[in-house]
């Protein structure tokens, strides 16, 4: 029955919605193709003020999205990363503002990127460009960061494929 509902766009969106807290029940509903309507469950970059503030409860949908997008990538890889590439729109740039330390989402985020980067350059020039209009804005918390600061010293080799991205046009 969640199968035929969810075979209509709106039922996939409000299927996807209600199980993003079940990642079992929604990874054996839906598999990888489930990455498209969690990605666009995550704020738009336009949502968010220049310091990456955006309303607390797109942060708290967020973080239960990033951690089912890390799921499904950690267990379909290739597979929901072709997914990302083939069906979303920037995102590598949804993702990056979960980064930010404070919302305990970092490990998530990069087991995402780890897949769509080496296979995507478009989405490595993304990510390079939200770097460099965020990627120095400071994170507020315990320890005062940046998320280049992050990336340069806990995911390096991220960090170096975004910046020598290049996008044939």
């Amino acid at each position: 029955m969640l199968t035929n509902v969810a075979e209509l766009p709106r039922g996939f969106s409000d299927i996807t919605l209600q199980l993003v807290n079940k990642i079992d029940i929604l990874d054996e509903v839906f598999g990888p193709r489930a990455v498209k309507p969690l990605h666009n469950f995550l704020p738009k970059l336009s949502e968010y003020d220049e310091e990456l503030n955006v309303d607390p409860d797109d942060i708290f949908r967020g973080v239960d999205v990033i951690k089912a997008l890390a799921v499904l990538f950690k267990k379909y890889q290739e597979e929901a990363a072709q997914v990302a590439v083939d069906e979303t729109i920037n995102f590598a740039e949804k993702l990056a503002p979960f980064i930010n330390p404070n919302w305990d989402t970092q490990k998530e985020v990069f087991a995402c990127l780890y897949e769509i980067l080496p296979m995507d350059p478009y989405n490595c020039h993304i990510l390079n460009q939200f770097l460099i209009k965020y990627g120095d804005v400071p994170m507020k918390g315990e320890n005062p960061t940046t998320i280049k600061q992050i990336m340069a010293q806990d995911y390096n080799e991220i960090l170096e494929l975004t910046v020598n991205a290049r996008i044939l046009q």
